[in-house]
């Protein structure tokens, strides 16, 4: 008897400097980087995947695989709209966390393998407790901070999952791309959101 060993998933990625594109939010994305007008023409438009990593060094104009985050988050073009002769909008929604295990492809465009990435969820009471802090802290950063729309409160009524929560508050607030990505590279969800609540704690 044969085994068949599946081979890895595969999908472009998607670069980017001093952004995080967290699950469950949607982004509109400038893009005008030879390599990335590329990846995204080769996309094909509305509902297509695409993997979406942040650079640790934002000055580096054309980075490798190895100049990004591990950790990324696949997710889904919900529109792209043509700004000028070259440079497009691509807004992407997040979907999940995902591990890059190696790049296939670095030329015209980025293309790695991947595999999910497992939360860690040690202690349910402690994180939903940590939930409903963050939870609490993000309503009164909404209602003082006059760049956050109204309507994001209602948004984080939505959020029942302590984690999906975390991650629309973080998308959200006004972090620093360097903040924002250590929390998307954190898989233990009660450590994630810890940090958070600190980051949210003073601001207000």
């Amino acid at each position: 008897m044969t085994t068949t060993t599946e081979s890895p998933k595969t999908l472009p990625l998607l670069s980017l400097r001093n952004l995080v594109l967290f699950p469950g939010a949607v982004m509109p994305v400038e893009i005008g980087r030879p390599s990335s007008l590329r990846l995204i023409e080769a996309l094909g438009g509305k509902g297509a995947r695409v993997l979406v990593g942040t650079q640790k060094d934002a000055d580096i104009e054309e980075p490798a695989g190895a100049d990004l985050y591990t950790i990324c988050v696949e997710g889904e073009v919900v529109r792209i709209v043509k700004a000028a002769e070259n440079r497009v909008t691509a807004v992407l929604r997040g979907l999940e966390r995902r591990r890059v295990t190696s790049f296939v492809q670095e030329k015209p465009y980025l293309v790695a393998a991947f595999e999910p990435l497992t939360e860690l969820r040690k202690d349910p009471i402690e994180i939903d407790g940590l939930g409903m802090a963050v939870y609490d802290v993000a309503k009164q950063l909404i209602a003082i901070s006059p760049d956050i729309p109204d309507e994001t409160a209602q948004v984080l009524d939505q959020h029942k999952d302590p984690a999906r929560l975390g991650d629309i508050v973080a998308a959200t607030v006004d972090l620093s791309p360097e903040e924002r990505a250590s929390l998307l590279v954190e898989s233990d969800v009660a450590e994630r959101l810890r940090r958070l609540l600190v980051l949210l704690q003073r601001k207000v």
